[in-house]
């Protein structure tokens, strides 16, 4: 029979001769538009013989695999057939991936492919990445080697990832070379070649601390402390850093005097360089507590095995098997025969359908974004952050033909925000005065959506004591301040002030209330009601809406700061304050207001303007009744509104109540006008605290005409909010 191009691909001879090709001229094929009709996909109907190897192997794992976890024949969509380098061994993968119309029918999942690697009897198979099953440990030796062999993998070929960091070294390390550890000061660190390589571990804590370093063990620790006697997720992380062929390891509970506050402001100050310059960051994301430990068993992946046979005729046949990892004969007696094992990975078990106990916790987060190299330890398989690509073990990432890679760390947030608020608009006679102008404002807003993704994606997460919402957040707020200078009060830029005072909260469910039905937690700390991180209620998060997330150079500010402080608590600057307040000058219009007293029903703003539709108010919490003395030269004293303390929540009733609010408009954007509503300060005489934001809906379409009208029409005061 002579040999004709397949049918199928049409790349490659259809004969028997050549079974497969060497993995780069793999690369070479047009596969990536390789593709079947999957109403014809049916074995029986598909004439293997006369298809290449590569596309009979990939038909039939297709068809075994929809056998085995699902019917396909239903589908009219198509599917595609890619092949990938993988960086890290410099070895290949083959996948097939499905689009979303047969996942609805085959797994109910939002995407899935399948991974498979032939010539289970070919010497060229140790050029293709395994995919049979995972190792059912994630402790293995082969998922431990995997993960030494990414980090391999980027100090050769990823110079920013090395370029960063490195040159820094804690106060204290955990030695990690004998069998015991030990606590050792930065001095008595041995310099290797290349400096200093140390891990730090992200982990939960889970309540209360098994072991720690206190001022009355300092030094017993710094002599021995027993293996067998650290916790189960410490004994696992030094298990992955002596697999990583490191020495010594950072580990908060551990390494920073629990006892000792000076201590740990001091060290809370230095979380950005420890976990910037750290040669690796470790995630327990599957462990719930230091006592959980994270290398443990995990779920079986699905896969299969199938067998092509290829006689002197051309024609082919198949079986599919269960793969028999121990099976150890040698079937590379049998040329003719082509054995592949297949993996099936969906992307709700790679990316996980849960989020892991790490993910929750707020501390974590600057954990993660500081990170040059970041790898997790997840319930199904482990994963690779870093500054230049990301890994996984299932195989999931490299399936991926845009190449796209999740790397959640600050660089890449940077790196993302400028690119999108970079494009011109426009244009005017002087063409390098628009230049000037438009990246000015483009570099505006693209500070202003980092930081507002990242109280948004920090304000999700949970913190076990209160009183650390800033300094958990500090580490960030420092090295935001190192790449885009300003000034940071208590979680807002002053030079993003006006943006950063229209945050609003959003229930993390979206059939939940919009507004919190309950007050913050206990005040036993203060934080200025116009920060964001004055709330602290269960289910909802800090959302800043469109009004940040979008480029405008249209919009016209209604109010000018006049001054803005804070007086931090601490000497971390970017922690917590003892006082804070913003002068502005703006127009400061008297309302009325109705609303239920402890209840989040939206409340209800008279009309004042017949040029102001009013359309929402989003309250930061519910609301009581006040008198406030207004004027203490004339002793006037008006009703109004404040937030309600968490001490009287339980006793306030849910009354309809009518009183003053003052409206303090502060941007224009479109036709809409921003505001926050305010009322008078029960701590502060004088001065005025946040109640909530919302806006209106001007009758202009132009901004300027909006700001225009208010500054003209009322008049321009100086009030300052605490």
């Amino acid at each position: 029979m002579p040999l004709t191009n397949c049918p199928v691909c049409g790349s490659r001879p259809n004969g028997p001769s050549s079974i497969w090709p060497e993995p780069e001229s793999l690369t070479e094929l047009p596969l990536g538009k390789w593709n079947v009709n999957i109403p014809d996909l049916q074995v029986e109907k598909l004439a293997l013989d006369n298809c290449c190897a590569i596309c009979a192997t990939s038909a039939l794992v297709l068809f075994a695999a929809g056998k085995k976890f699902g019917s396909i024949a239903d589908s009219e969509a198509r599917m595609g057939f890619f092949a990938h380098n993988v960086a890290p061994s410099q070895r290949y993968l083959l996948s097939i991936h499905l689009p979303d119309p047969i996942l609805r029918v085959l797994a109910g999942s939002e995407e899935m492919c399948i991974l498979f690697n032939p010539f289970m009897n070919s010497p060229l198979r140790e050029m293709y990445e395994p995919c049979g099953e995972l190792p059912v440990n994630s402790g293995s030796l082969e998922t431990l080697g995997l993960a030494k062999r990414w980090l391999e993998t980027c100090r050769i070929q990823h110079p920013e990832c090395t370029a960063q960091g490195g040159h820094y070294v804690p106060t204290r390390l955990l030695d990690t070379n004998q069998g015991d550890i030990k606590l050792v000061f930065r001095e008595e660190v041995e310099v290797s070649q290349g400096g200093i390589k140390y891990v730090a571990l992200s982990y939960c804590w889970g309540g209360s601390q098994p072991l720690r370093t206190l001022k009355n063990n300092m030094s017993s620790h710094r002599v021995r402390m027993p293996f067998e006697n650290l916790p189960a997720t410490f004994k696992d992380a030094i298990k992955v850093v002596r697999s990583l062929g490191l020495r010594y390891i950072w580990i908060d509970s551990l390494c920073i005097v629990q006892d000792d506050q000076e201590d740990w402001v001091r060290e809370a100050e230095q979380m950005e360089r420890v976990y910037n310059n750290a040669e690796l960051v470790l995630a327990a994301a599957v462990a719930s507590s230091a006592n959980d430990g994270f290398l443990r068993d995990r779920p079986r992946a699905k896969g299969g095995r199938i067998n092509l046979r290829l006689n002197d005729t051309n024609a082919a046949s198949q079986s599919d098997q269960e793969p028999d990892l121990e099976d150890k004969s040698d079937i590379r007696a049998e040329p003719d025969l082509i054995q592949c094992d297949y993996r099936v990975i969906f992307q709700d078990t790679h990316t996980g359908a849960s989020k892991l106990p790490l993910d929750e916790r707020a501390w974590a987060y600057q954990e993660r974004l500081l990170a040059r190299r970041y790898l997790i330890f997840g319930r199904d398989e482990i994963r690779w952050e870093c500054l230049e690509d990301s890994y996984c073990e299932c195989g999931w990432v490299f399936t991926d033909t845009s190449r796209i890679r999740q790397k959640m760390n600050l660089e890449n947030m940077f790196l993302s925000a400028s690119k999108c608020h970079t494009q011109t608009e426009g244009w005017c006679d002087n063409i390098e005065d628009y230049r000037n102008r438009i990246l000015s404002a483009s570099k505006y807003h693209a500070q202003t959506a980092v930081w507002c993704d990242i109280v948004e994606d920090y304000s999700k997460r949970e913190l076990t004591v209160r009183s650390d919402k800033l300094v958990a957040l500090s580490a960030i707020a420092s090295r935001f301040q190192s790449k885009y200078g300003g000034t940071y009060l208590a979680g807002i830029w002053k030079e993003h002030l006006i943006h950063g005072l229209l945050w609003h909260l959003q229930n993390s469910y979206p059939s939940g209330p919009e507004s919190p039905n309950s007050a913050n937690s206990p005040e036993d700390f203060y934080i200025p009601s116009w920060s964001w991180a004055s709330i602290n209620v269960g289910d909802y998060y800090v959302s800043y809406g469109r009004i940040n997330k979008v480029t405008s150079y249209g919009e016209c500010s209604c109010a000018y700061i006049v001054n803005a402080s804070v007086t931090p608590s601490t000497t971390n600057c970017f922690g917590p304050v003892s006082s804070g307040s913003i002068q502005l000058r703006a127009q400061v219009i008297q309302s009325t207001i109705r609303f239920y007293t402890n209840k989040n029903r939206e409340p209800y703003i008279e009309p004042f303007d017949t040029n102001l539709e009013h359309s929402r108010l989003l309250l930061d919490l519910p609301l009581a009744a006040y008198d406030a003395a207004l004027d203490h030269t004339s002793g006037e004293i008006i009703a109004s509104a404040r937030r309600i303390n968490y001490a009287e929540k339980d006793s306030l009733r849910a009354t309809l109540t009518t009183c003053s609010t003052w409206i303090l408009p502060l941007t224009a954007k479109g036709k809409r006008l921003y505001y926050l509503a305010l009322g008078p300060s029960p701590k502060q005489p004088g001065c005025f605290e946040r109640l909530g934001m919302g806006w209106f809906w001007a009758k202009w379409e132009n901004a300027s005409k909006t700001a225009d009208y208010i500054s003209t029409k009322y008049k321009t005061d100086e009030i300052t909010l605490v």
